[in-house]
């Protein structure tokens, strides 16, 4: 038997190739000053690819990261677009279908919503939930993924229809730029190769280019695609891919695209102007919420210079379950009036590994209708550690101490000791600080608790024995009269001297004046739907230290966007916002320190970590930093953050 000849297929020009050319064209200018300019960038290009309605997969981005390090030309571009088919709304129904398991036609809000800002081209979750807007999420949280689809192909429509206006707007006499693009591509043919289907069994796996350099100023274009079966099925959840039309850069650049120039565009691409976030979109309770195993406790976050320290968490599960976690300030601080901000207070989640060390698994982002954080999650048997974050934009250190001193006890002149009123409203405040149950008491862990913020040590046996002993006590637990006893048990054993107490005050976060203002209590509510006989347990008050900062760190830079500071290729800028908060990271991929000085003095109606809009961040070789928070200072009007860098 013959062996089979490839099947040749020859392309001439034609109306269709010019159209390919004149979208290839639109969606470069809508992001370049001139298709002379280069592609220096792997975010330019998935921005440049989002233009045409084009998402590469993962294994597509690795293989054009390698391509831009030498920077792209707009004929390279042209051969990549070709290369790289078009997402279809068939191929987006058949991504769906995978995930919707009822074969309902429905996806839930949260696993779409996680699906876009996690597979492929990560969308941020800002922009996720401005395209989401558009939808309608029924009462028990769930989207048509057939009108999601219509949804995205009208946006990927509307997106090439601005590229091209944009592009129109660039070139005085449209007729000579639509010549100009019908030159670039006279008499080009295409001719590919195919292995024939119906005499080969073998499974398609792969295509590869031989070709791997094309310019569309040639007369001829040849490629040839080889289908090879390398007997390798992934069926990774990473191969799924919803295309997104825009990220946060892209969004910005089309809102007033037709009245800027490319200059402007480019520097509007620092420029983020986002909504209130009383007005941003919400995210509902799961609708059978109330049959589900409801945990709770809440802890305290402790400011102390500048380092903010809280209580952190574990939860241990026996089986694998749906999490829903939520999070809220309840009590304090008392400098703040009713009418500022409630401070943003977060979840970062981790799991234990066998080797003893946690890896980062997510980090509530979004709110709830009734202003909580939240993050939902699936999770298997095993250990989990819960560490609350907030930014310290509205959690800040005090300036100076008041200069007016309450006196704490009194003494008669009969030599008697007591407390006086004030200083007992202060140590009831205290007591409700460290009931984390809210059951009245204090166990002796929470008293221990107490015990270890005050004087940095664990109580003792012996300490709760006599607790035990001379202190009322209810169920085996210390009662507030018997904590106010203890504190006035202390300022008799001191004869009156009230500097330990004034060193209880300020470890709990009081200042001169009695004004709770270096500590606020959050709530941590944990619903389980699968999981009756999982513990939640408070483990001990400390910073979130490095585990925290690098889940930070992951966090925006798999959620956000990037970009070189200057033209030092190593050093990135990677920026994510969400509708409550705005993080910058700097990351430094070469072999030495790096000093970087970001500028954020540009942004309006924000609060920041640092209290100030210049900052001067040191960035340790291979590494990065955390370098910038920033809130809106009045959540009902619009904020603006503007963000530029320089090294050093």
């Amino acid at each position: 038997m013959s062996t089979p000849q490839p099947l040749k297929r020859t392309f001439h020009n034609s109306n269709k190739d010019d159209e390919f050319i004149l979208d290839c064209k639109a969606a470069y200018l809508s992001v370049f000053k001139s298709i002379k300019d280069s592609i220096n960038s792997l975010d330019d290009l998935v921005l440049v690819l989002q233009q045409t309605g084009r998402n590469p997969s993962k294994k597509s981005l690795e293989k054009y990261r390698k391509q831009v390090k030498a920077s792209l030309s707009f004929d390279d571009f042209c051969k990549i677009c070709s290369d790289e088919p078009q997402t279809t709304t068939n191929e987006v129904l058949q991504a769906f279908r995978c995930l919707d398991t009822d074969g309902d036609g429905y996806i839930s809000y949260t696993k779409l919503l996680n699906l876009m800002t996690t597979k492929g081209e990560k969308m941020s979750s800002a922009d996720a939930k401005i395209l989401m807007e558009e939808l309608n999420i029924d009462s028990n949280g769930m989207i048509d993924y057939k009108k999601f689809s219509k949804t995205m192909e009208e946006t990927i429509l509307k997106t090439k229809e601005l590229s091209k206006a944009l592009m129109n707007s660039k070139f005085k006499n449209p007729t000579e730029m639509s010549n100009s693009a019908s030159s670039m591509n006279t008499s080009s043919t295409f001719k590919t190769s195919l292995s024939d289907s119906t005499s080969s069994p073998e499974k398609i796996v792969e295509i590869k280019s031989q070709n791997e350099n094309i310019s569309f100023e040639n007369d001829v274009i040849e490629e040839s695609i080889i289908i090879n079966d390398d007997n390798n099925d992934d069926d990774d959840d990473d191969d799924i891919v919803i295309p997104t039309t825009s990220s946060t850069e892209a969004t910005e650049i089309k809102r007033d695209s037709l009245n800027k120039s490319a200059d402007q565009l480019q520097l509007e691409r620092k420029t983020k102007t986002l909504s209130a976030a009383v007005e941003a979109s919400t995210v509902p309770d799961p609708k059978t919420i109330e049959l589900w195993t409801h945990l709770k406790s809440c802890g305290c976050f402790f400011l102390e210079n500048t380092e903010i320290s809280s209580h952190h968490f574990k939860l241990s599960l026996p089986n694998f379950t749906n999490v829903w976690f939520t999070i809220h300030p309840v009590f304090g601080p008392e400098n703040l009036s009713k009418e500022d901000p409630q401070i943003d207070t977060m979840l970062c989640i981790f799991k234990y590994k066998p080797d003893g060390t946690k890896s980062f698994l997510a980090l509530s982002e979004m709110k709830t209708k009734s202003g909580r954080f939240c993050v939902r999650c699936d999770l298997s048997a095993g250990h989990y550690i819960l560490i609350p974050f907030t930014t310290g934009c509205r959690f800040r250190p005090r300036s100076t101490q008041p200069q007016e001193v309450i006196p704490l006890v009194k003494k008669s002149s009969s030599g008697e000791i007591t407390l006086t009123s004030p200083f007992k409203k202060s140590l009831e405040k205290i007591f409700d600080l460290c009931d984390l149950d809210k059951n009245g008491k204090l166990s002796r862990k929470e008293l221990s608790f107490f015990h270890y913020c005050t004087s940095g040590e664990q109580l003792t046996a012996q300490e709760w024995q006599i607790v035990e002993e001379r202190f009322d006590l209810n169920d085996g637990e210390l009662t507030q009269l018997g904590f106010l006893n203890l504190h006035e048990m202390e300022a008799e054993d001191n004869n009156g001297d009230a500097e330990d107490l004034w060193i209880t005050l300020d470890s709990m976060g009081l200042n001169r004046a009695l004004v709770l203002d270096q500590a606020f209590q959050f709530e941590l509510n944990v619903f389980l739907e699968e999981s009756p006989e999982a513990i939640l347990d408070v483990l001990n008050v400390e910073s979130g230290g490095v585990d925290l900062e690098k889940a930070i760190c992951e966090s925006v830079i798999n959620k956000g966007f990037s970009w070189n500071v200057g033209n030092a290729p190593d050093i990135l800028i990677h920026e994510y916002h969400s509708d409550a908060r705005y993080t910058a990271v700097i990351q430094n991929l070469s072999k030495d320190k790096v000093t970087t000085r970001v500028d954020n003095t540009g942004s309006m109606n924000c609060c920041s970590n640092t209290n100030q809009f210049k900052n001067t961040v040191d960035v340790q070789p291979s590494s990065c930093k955390v370098c910038q928070f920033l809130v809106p200072c009045n959540e009902k009007e619009t904020w603006t953050v503007e963000c530029s860098a320089t090294v050093v």
